[in-house]
């Protein structure tokens, strides 16, 4: 069933890149060479992360996630790691396969012909390592609302046993490091061989790279560096305290390197105050390892007049999010009457007219994004200070925002609020905004969305009203499942028969208002209104 699914969202994917081709560029498949035949896989980064259980359709991330689990538990009850490998990659058509499969193998370290296939693969290795870098902030629930993770029972328990592998935490290079030091020498072998050929054999996503000299360049200086970890002069050996043996791999230090090195420094302590600041942001409190006023000290000299012009993606983000995410604590946890708290809300200020960039995807997870920092700033003012309502503006306008996780998160934020008729007034937009208008179709095929903008602006600026009104009026009345065709009209056209049923317009769609209804506040509405 799994696989049917998977290879059944693989098609559509494969129809829109074909659509999009002229825009996006030609996808090439990742080929395989397993020990059973060679098979073929298509998919991007997100397709890859069908597998985690995001950045798909709804059906298909909870498909993986319950094959995941499945997984997992039949490697810890003895089954043969290549053997539930096999069962999970025969016959799929997904990259979410073999990237499900690679995470078995550095779960159990496992060294064989069957996950040498998965290393010998390069266009895996940047989604692996890319993967392995965004573990860490993953699950992170900013509110503390249970925003990020609502499931319960049965289903809570499983999550809670996959987070806690330790394949979380591991990356490919690490399975390459195996293989290197297993003591087979046949196996070591062909994996030195399969590495040595990365420079001759580039893992292009798309057709068009293979003719940018850019892409080549950067995709030759990764597969020189992944290559790096097949040469054994690269291992050194050293005794441990115990009189064990530990192999350590040591690459070649150029100038480049050692320069990255010190990078790499640089980005750990931003990334260490990042979390350290998320954190407290969530616990509604200061972290015990670390100071605001070193977080501030770090912060400041990273920010400037156009840091926030443009949320940056992952290579780039982290002064960003640093800078954002302890501006947010200055706000909830800093002095008032200090210049620190005056710079903390400039710096909100900007993160609210940041864009977002071209071709981000709208419902990509991004727990380090800026805008939810700002969010969670503005709801801690709103706590302290209920009577002022101009943080409430601000995030019902932020429930507008082109990134789908803030838009949610700022709903989040209004339904929680302390004044009841703010979280009525959250609560009536929640539903209007359900309310999807049909787009009108042009005599070329193309599809006007004008009026759906126009009525979801329309539905802002009467949010907008409401906040000032201090009035609990009723909801709007919901549109009815279906609608009466009226005989000759162009609903007619598509109806079997005359005088039959159609969908109305607009029509409600249930799974945008279902994400914010259990959130409602219906005791403190229906107190209010007695």
């Amino acid at each position: 069933m799994v696989r049917d699914l998977s290879n059944h969202g693989t098609t559509g994917w494969r129809q829109i890149a074909n659509i999009t081709r002229q825009n996006h560029g030609t996808p090439i498949p990742v080929t395989i060479a397993f020990p059973w035949g060679e098979q073929r896989f298509w998919g991007d980064w997100p397709a890859y992360n069908w597998q985690l259980g995001q950045l798909g359709a709804q059906p298909l991330e909870c498909a993986f996630l319950a094959l995941s689990y499945w997984a997992f538990r039949q490697v810890e009850a003895g089954r043969p790691v290549d053997e539930v490998i096999q069962l999970i990659v025969r016959g799929n058509e997904a990259i979410a396969a073999p990237g499900l499969a690679l995470r078995l193998a550095l779960e159990t370290f496992h060294t064989s012909e069957t996950t040498l296939a998965l290393l010998a693969c390069q266009r895996l290795w940047a989604f692996d390592i890319a993967r392995a870098r965004q573990e860490p902030t993953r699950n992170i629930d900013l509110f503390g609302l249970g925003v990020i993770n609502q499931l319960t029972g049965d289903k809570k328990v499983a999550q809670d046993y996959l987070d806690k592998r330790q394949s979380r935490f591991r990356d490919v290079k690490q399975l390459a490091m195996q293989f290197a030091v297993n003591g087979d020498d046949a196996l070591t072998e062909r994996f030195k061989r399969a590495l040595a050929n990365f420079v001759n054999e580039l893992p292009f996503e798309l057709e068009e790279q293979r003719s940018n000299p850019a892409a080549k360049a950067a995709l030759t200086k990764h597969a020189g560096e992944y290559a790096a970890l097949a040469i054994a002069e690269n291992y050194k050996g050293y005794r441990t305290p115990d009189k064990q043996t530990m192999v350590v791999y040591e690459p070649p230090l150029s100038p480049e390197t050692i320069q990255r090195g010190e990078a790499a420094g640089v980005y750990l302590r931003q990334n260490s105050f990042l979390t350290w600041a998320m954190k407290s942001l969530r616990a509604f409190a200061l972290a015990p390892d670390m100071t605001l006023s070193d977080a501030i000290a770090l912060a400041r000299p990273l920010d400037h007049p156009t840091l926030f012009t443009e949320r940056l993606d992952v290579e780039g983000h982290m002064p960003q999010s640093m800078v954002a995410a302890v501006a947010a604590c200055v706000i909830c946890f800093g002095d008032r009457a200090s210049n620190d708290y005056e710079w903390a809300m400039g710096v909100l200020a900007r993160i609210e007219q940041m864009k977002e960039p071209a071709g981000s995807f709208y419902g990509s997870k991004i727990p380090w994004h800026p805008i939810l920092q700002l969010i969670f700033a503005l709801l801690h003012l709103r706590r302290t200070n209920p009577s002022d309502l101009e943080p409430a503006r601000r995030l019902v306008g932020l429930t507008a925002h082109p990134h789908e996780e803030a838009a949610d998160l700022a709903f989040s934020a209004l339904l929680a609020d302390p004044d009841a008729h703010v979280s009525w007034a959250a609560a009536q937009l929640v539903l209007e905004k359900a309310c999807r208008y049909r787009p009108a179709i042009h005599g070329d095929g193309e599809l006007d969305f004008h009026r759906a903008e126009g009525e979801a602006k329309a539905a802002l600026d009467r949010a907008f009203v409401r906040l000032k009104s201090q009035q609990f009026n009723p909801f709007a009345s919901l549109p009815g499942a279906w609608v009466k065709v009226v005989p000759g009209s162009c609903e007619e056209e598509d109806d079997d028969e005359a005088g039959g049923w159609a969908d109305p317009d607009p029509q409600f769609d249930p799974r945008l208002a279902e994400k914010h209804l259990a959130k409602f506040p219906i005791e403190n509405g229906a107190h209010q209104t007695r």
